[in-house]
Formats: C-alpha cells, sequence, structure tokens
C-alpha cells in the first residue's frame, strides 16, 4: 500500500511540471509576433518601411538648385545667385564648355561642383562642398573639357592647370586623357603633394601609369598586375668538376656554380658563360649566347694538358711565370 502511495505521489509531482512548462510556454508563445511579411507586422515602428525608402530614392531632392555658366569663370560667386538664398540649399553649378551660352542646353549632370551659401549677413559667401563629374577616381581631363585630345601630359593639363579644376587637386591623384595621336587614352599619377601652379603643372612630378604590364616600360602599373617575363632555361657543363662557372648578363653576374649549373635567362637577352683556371687544363674561352629555345645546354670544353709538355699562354698576366722572349 505503502509503494501505491509513493506511485500517486509521483505522478501528481510530474504532472504538475508539465502543467508548469505549458503555461510558460503559452506565456511565451502569447507573446511572439506572428508570422508576417511587413514591419509592422512584426511590431517595429522605428524603421523606414519599403515604401519610405523608395521615395528618398526615386523623388530627387528638392532643395537644389542648378546654376549654369554663361562664361569661364574662377570665382563661383560671379554665377552663384546674390539674393534669395536659401541655408538649407545646395547650388549646383554646371562646368563652362566654352560656348558663348551654356545655359542654352540642358544641365550636365555629367560635370557640376556644389555649393552651399553659409551666412546671412553676406549674400556672396558660399562654401565649396565638391566637384561631380562621371570619372570616379580618376579625372577624365578630356571628358571634362569636351572630349578634347591631347599631344601630351604638358598640354593636357593646360596653362596654369587651367584644364584640372583647383578645387579637385590633390596629391596622388591620377588623370587621363586623349592622346591625339594614336586616340587612345593614357594615365599619369601625380608624385607630389603641393597643388601650386608651378609644381602641379611640372611634368617631372608626374608618373605615367599603364594598365597592364609591358616590357621596358618605366610607368607604373595599376594595382595587381605583374610583368612576367618569358625566361630560357639553360644548363651549363664544365667538363672539370672543380671548375667555377659564371654567367653574366650586361656585365654583371646573374649566376655562379661549380662543375655545373642551371639558370634562366629571358629571351632576347645577351649573357656570357665563362669558366675558371684549372691547374692541368687550358681553360675554355669565354662564350657570347642570346637566350632563345636553341640555346638550351652549354658545355665549357677543359683539354687537358699532357705530362712533359709545355703550353705558352700569352693571356697570364703574372710576370713571375710569364715567358719572355723569342721562341726557336
Amino acid at each position: 500500500m505503502a509503494d501505491t502511495d509513493k506511485m500517486y505521489t509521483s505522478v501528481a509531482a510530474e504532472k504538475k511540471k508539465m502543467q508548469l512548462l505549458k503555461s510558460e510556454f503559452d506565456a511565451v508563445k502569447n507573446n511572439k509576433a506572428d508570422k508576417a511579411t511587413t514591419l509592422a507586422g512584426y511590431g517595429i515602428q522605428d524603421a523606414y518601411t519599403k515604401t519610405e525608402v523608395n521615395g528618398l530614392v526615386d523623388t530627387p531632392h528638392q532643395n537644389y538648385v542648378t546654376v549654369q555658366s554663361t562664361a569661364q569663370t574662377t570665382d563661383a560667386t560671379d554665377v552663384l545667385p546674390s539674393s534669395g538664398q536659401a541655408a538649407d540649399t545646395i547650388y549646383r553649378v554646371s562646368n563652362w564648355d566654352g560656348s558663348a551660352n551654356n545655359g542654352a542646353g540642358a544641365f550636365d549632370v555629367t560635370k557640376y561642383s556644389e555649393y552651399a551659401w553659409d551666412d546671412a549677413s553676406n549674400p556672396n559667401k558660399y562654401v565649396f562642398l565638391c566637384v561631380k563629374t562621371q570619372v570616379g577616381e580618376v579625372f577624365d581631363i578630356s571628358v571634362y573639357n569636351n572630349n578634347a585630345t591631347y599631344p601630351d601630359l604638358a598640354t593636357a593639363l593646360g596653362t596654369n592647370g587651367a584644364n584640372v579644376p583647383q578645387e579637385i587637386r590633390r596629391g596622388g591623384m591620377t588623370v587621363k586623357f586623349v592622346l591625339t595621336s594614336d586616340n587612345e587614352y593614357v594615365r599619369y599619377d601625380y608624385m607630389g603633394s603641393s597643388t601650386a601652379v608651378a609644381d602641379f603643372t611640372n611634368v617631372a612630378n608626374w608618373q605615367g601609369v599603364d594598365e597592364v604590364p609591358i616590357k621596358d616600360s618605366r610607368n607604373l602599373v595599376t594595382s595587381g598586375a605583374v610583368y612576367a617575363a618569358t625566361l630560357n632555361q639553360i644548363a651549363i657543363q664544365a667538363t672539370v668538376e672543380e671548375a667555377v662557372i659564371t654567367v653574366k648578363v650586361d656585365d654583371a653576374i646573374v649566376a655562379t656554380g661549380t662543375g655545373s649549373l642551371t639558370t634562366a635567362i629571358e629571351y632576347g637577352k645577351v649573357f656570357t658563360v665563362e669558366c675558371s683556371r684549372v691547374y692541368d687544363y687550358i681553360t675554355p674561352e669565354p662564350q657570347t649566347f642570346t637566350a632563345s629555345p636553341s640555346v638550351q645546354k652549354i658545355f665549357g670544353n677543359y683539354t687537358y694538358i699532357e705530362q712533359n709538355t709545355i703550353t705558352l699562354d700569352q693571356t697570364e698576366t703574372d710576370e713571375l711565370s710569364m715567358i719572355t722572349g723569342d721562341v726557336q
């Protein structure tokens, strides 16, 4: 009987636990958001809705005013309004294109400057914000100047650098323009930091940039590109094991080895193979080759000097061992 009472007590306890678990589960279930497809469906009230975001993206900012330049000027206040300005308005000034009336055409959204009026007491006080062009990180001088072509960098920069707006001149900036000679783009990096006219227009302060690696080019190369020369594998073997082999290109040693060596020389390069002097052997003459697929194996052939023979080597410069006089 006692065992039966214990069993009922255990069952009752487990039943009580289950009831508590169910109550906790119901509380969580009742407080969770139902499956929804909108922010409101999940009760989120502090985020932009799809409709609101689309409205911001699709609707142009109402506080932009475009100003057409009708004459070339270096002072934006020459064309910016001198009255009726609004503090919350951005003024877009189009770039003068050299025509008599640039304002006759549509506003060019690919190249313009932005200014903000900043002082209620001074109608001509504007703050320069930025220059907008379609060239991104590289300033396109040709596009900025109505697709003009130029014979060289100095001409592309213009008198006093007029073809690159003062506002965007920076140390390390990159420009590009179309060459008149071949109608193709070239790029240059400004290696200086000063934007003063004398420094900025000094072509010695600019470095050419290649889009892809070009053999023998002294230009910089855009990131990620490395010039890979075509190399010719060459094996050199001396007929005497203790001989030291030296390979030179343009009188510079590029490889050395004892007895034999394998090296790689760029195709088209002229190289020389020299072998050291070894006693009891006649030293081979230096050999000169041009690296090519036909040059794969080179031998340094030594000739053994037989005993009881005399070899006169007039190339020897050691005065103590040189033989002078006439040989009969």
